[in-house]
């Protein structure tokens, strides 16, 4: 059988307390310290410390840390023994004469004695708080103390020890805490007496029909169909590519020339070497640019009358080297999800003579068998929880938004608030919980026109790739670039020497200023007529006569730039006069044109609506498969027994709080160290790591006491409505619900009212617990209590001594709880319900009239109309 419920028969004890208990309460300087101790702002550390004070002696050496600081132990011994079995307080007292060497009277008059006794006291209340420290074991003080009340007691001729089997008891009367002192610690919850626990079991034994859920009339002839049917698909697939070429060709050749000539004849050698070039480095916002240009010339004449020799040497030195960068790489990720859903439902009843027909639904219906236990007497806790499903409900939801399809970003801007015209992206703190646009958000459509390539910009085309992932989109052109050309001329066989060419605008650039430079050789013999002209485009630029590299060279003038404002191609062109050879380069200045940069805002808009569209299509078709399987899915609730290990978990965690007074969430249990890096490989802490936010800041001990001094498995508990809870969450828990029933109500709970009964045997340890705030490990706890607690201990000592074992307690009884399934009647007929008794129980059965006669649903009617569910 499984437990259905439990509870618990309070009551209070049902034994008085006895009329003579030992009270540890003494007028020492420690016990005084104590007191005032407990007025402190943290009471349990500061008796602590008093405590460690008194056993290194600051209160006197009254602390008895070995055997051998006890007086006539031997006398002890002989009491105990004598008490064990005596009848008479006169047989102690011949024992006590014998053994002190003094009358009960003298002795219990004696100051030695009575501070041995006021020592002993003191000794207890400091082990109490201190259980670990090292002394004469605590059980042995107990005894000791127990005697020296006897003694006193035979000392002033107590009558009650005449009593049976009084002399016998006063041997395990319980030790009464100083009141002064103890609890330390307020705010714990007390227990709130005696119980008998009783827990009902039970065990499922059918399933009957109940009332009617639906009825679908299908009338005669008529032929109805339904059919539901979802088919989506979903491939994505992405590629990425690159690849990279290098190739690298060096080539050399050299060529040798020897002439002889007999005859006088002029050599003369002329080597012209011109370099020229530009370099060209932007980036956004600056542009650098370097020309440079150089022409070395040299020049010189030999003349003989003998025979010569020429000897001529060429070399060329070619290298070049093709880099072609691809740099391959391709990453596929192809994801096929086929979701397909088909649904057919259908009544036909065209047959030839049928008539109209009526499908009635009932209701399931559950029956337990119940019987209830009794497991004895135990120490209760009655707590009040509130809210006890709020961490289920919330954890729920969590998990329902970290399920949740987010929409993607919208494609808008916002105004920032600071003026009209200044708007931004979305922002998260724009956005909702669902995803969207809170409301009283101004935005608009993002357009061409806000897509800047600023950095600093809010509206920067970099900040909108991100947001949406668009891929291909272009810088945006440079500002300024450059364009060069170099042409060089010798003299031909004509005496011609010009060059023509053309310079090529970038597209999207035009041409704003041209640099010219260059220089020509003149011939041996000057007459002033040597000219040289270079015509850019509609410009021109022109030098003549001899110039200043000696022997005989001229220069165009200083670098002259010309402002222009031309696109496409440009025309070049030298002409020379009286010149033997020439060196020219043009450098043209292009800038960025309004259109280009319009062009590429429009791309790249393009660029980014393409990518913010498909993130919306990936959206819709994550929206339409997750209907898709919430349709396909029917849900069929938690397994009851799981659901009951939900609900137990939860109260027990809310419990361990109230009892220990301490926060788990705040309190950080951890004692477990993982990897700085994957694997965690999370293990135990070795050693055991301190918390210093549960009680000893040993979080195993507390663990383990929680988990052991209470009955967890015998836990009862009863949930309230839910207008016990915080209004606002009202709305949501009066509606909660669940296909089972008990968990429905656990979600719906304002709080719940919980009875923990504590382990046998421990519950001394939870006592310590209340009155120190300390969990005892100092071995088994003496039997020393408090006066409130007085009356329980007395009846837990009687319990103890009885045998144990559940009990079952009156007759078992049959539980009907509602499902949420429904099933088809065999006909079409609604159900009657009769009453009939079973087992002293009104049970109300469903049937149908068949001929006349009543007949149930299930189980049987026997011939003198009683019914049995079986």
């Amino acid at each position: 059988m499984t437990d259905l419920f439990r509870f618990v028969a309070l009551r209070a004890p049902e034994r008085t307390a006895p009329a003579h208990s030992i009270d540890l309460q003494s007028s020492s300087a420690f016990q005084k310290a104590l007191a005032s101790a407990r007025q402190s702002e943290s009471p349990v550390d500061t008796a602590r410390q008093v405590a460690g004070r008194y056993l290194v002696g600051d209160y006197g050496p009254g602390f008895i840390k070995e055997s051998d600081a006890i007086p006539d132990q031997g006398a002890y011994d002989k009491l105990a023994a004598t008490a064990a079995t005596a009848l008479h307080a006169a047989d102690l007292s011949a024992v006590i004469k014998s053994g002190f060497g003094k009358t009960p009277q003298v002795l219990a008059a004696d100051a030695n004695f009575k501070l041995f006794v006021q020592n002993v006291h003191d000794t207890i209340v400091a082990l109490f708080l201190l259980p670990a420290t090292r002394s004469h074991p605590i059980s042995d003080l107990a005894r000791l103390t127990r005697l020296t009340g006897l003694i006193t007691r035979v000392a002033a001729a107590d009558a009650s020890l005449e009593g049976a089997g009084e002399i016998q008891r006063s041997l395990s009367e319980s030790l009464v805490l100083p009141t002064t002192v103890f609890p330390l610690r307020g705010g714990l919850p007390q227990p709130v007496g005696v119980g008998d626990l009783l827990v009902v079991k039970q065990r499922l034994t059918r399933y009957e029909p109940g009332d009617v859920a639906d009825i679908e009339n299908i009338l005669k002839g008529e032929k109805r169909e339904k059919l539901t049917h979802h088919n989506l698909t979903i491939d994505t697939t992405v590629v990425t590519e690159t690849s990279k070429t290098t190739e690298t060709t060096t080539s050399l050749d050299v060529t040798e020339r020897f002439d002889f000539k007999n005859e006088v004849q002029n050599t003369v050698s002329e080597d012209l070497s011109i370099t020229g070039g530009v370099n060209v480095s932007a980036k956004y916002g600056a542009v650098e640019t370097n020309a440079n240009a150089g022409v070395a010339y040299r020049l010189s004449k030999e003349e003989s009358a003998k025979v010569a020799t020429d000897h001529a040497r060429d070399v060329t030195n070619r290298a070049a080297t093709k880099v072609t960068e691809t740099v391959r790489r391709q990453e596929t990720t192809r994801t096929i999800e086929v979701l397909k859903d088909r649904e057919l439902h259908s009544f036909e009843n065209t047959g030839p003579g049928n008539a109209n027909v009526s499908g009635v639904y009932q209701w399931m219906n559950k029956v337990y068998e119940a019987q209830t236990f009794n497991y004895g007497s135990r120490l209760m806790f009655d707590l009040t929880v509130p809210e006890p499903a709020a961490f289920v409900v919330d954890a729920t939801t969590v998990k329902g938004v970290q399920a949740a399809i987010t929409p993607p970003e919208p494609f808008v801007v916002v105004n920032d608030g600071t003026a009209a015209s200044h708007w931004r992206p979305v922002q998260p703190g724009d956005l909702g919980p669902d995803g969207l646009l809170k409301s009283g958000v101004v935005s608009r459509p993002i357009t061409p026109a806000d897509v800047s390539f600023e950095p600093l910009s809010a509206t920067y085309y970099g900040t909108f790739m991100g947001k949406y992932g668009a891929l291909g989109v272009n810088a945006p052109p440079e500002p300024f670039t450059t364009v060069t050309k170099s042409l060089t001329g010798n003299k031909d066989d004509h005496d011609h020497l010009a060059v023509v060419d053309d310079l090529t605008i970038p597209q999207g650039y035009q041409a704003t200023a041209i640099t010219a430079q260059g220089a020509f050789t003149l011939y041996e013999e000057e007459d002033g007529d040597e000219r040289m002209w270079v015509f850019v485009g509609k410009h021109r630029f022109e030098c003549k006569g001899a110039g200043t590299l000696p022997p005989n060279a001229a220069l165009l003038p200083d670098p002259d730039t010309t402002v222009i404002n031309e696109q496409g191609s440009m025309p070049i062109a030298v002409e020379t006069q009286q010149a033997r050879d020439f060196a020219v380069t043009v450098e043209v200045t292009c800038a960025r044109t309004d259109t280009a940069v319009e062009q590429w805002r429009l791309d790249t808009y393009n660029a980014l609506v393409n990518a913010h569209e498909n993130l919306v299509s990936g959206y819709q078709d994550k929206v339409k498969a997750q209907a898709v399987q919430a349709a396909a899915t029917v849900s069929l609730g938690r397994n009851p027994a799981q659901n009951r290990l939900i609900e137990r978990a939860e109260l027990k965690k809310a419990c361990i709080s109230l009892l220990s007074g301490t926060d788990l969430y705040d309190a950080d249990i951890d004692d477990v160290t993982v990897n700085s890096t994957a694997p965690a490989f999370p293990r135990p802490n070795v050693p055991q790591r301190p918390n210093q936010n549960v009680v000893g800041s040993d979080q195993e001990a507390f663990i383990r006491f929680f988990e052991q001094a209470f009955e967890w498995e015998h836990m009862m508990y009863v949930f309230y409505p839910y207008y016990w809870a915080r209004r606002e969450t009202w709305y949501a828990n009066a509606l909660a619900d669940d296909p089972d029933p008990l968990f429905a109500e656990f979600l719906k709970a304002g709080a719940a009212r919980v009875v923990v009964p504590v382990r046998p045997q421990l519950e001394g340890d939870v006592r310590y617990f209340l009155m120190t705030g300390q969990i005892w490990n100092g071995g088994a706890v003496p039997g020393i209590t408090d006066t409130d607690y007085l009356p329980i201990t007395e009846e837990i000592r009687a319990r103890d001594d009885a045998p144990g074992g559940e009990v079952p307690q009156g007759d078992p009884w049959e539980v009907t709880l509602p499902t949420t399934l429904v099933r088809l009647r065999a006909d079409d007929t609604l159900p009657e319900w009769r009453k009939f008794q079973v087992n002293g129980q009104d049970v109300w059965v469903p049937g149908r009239i068949v001929a006349g006669k009543w007949t149930p649903d299930f189980g049987k009617l026997d011939s003198h109309g009683n019914w049995t569910p079986q």
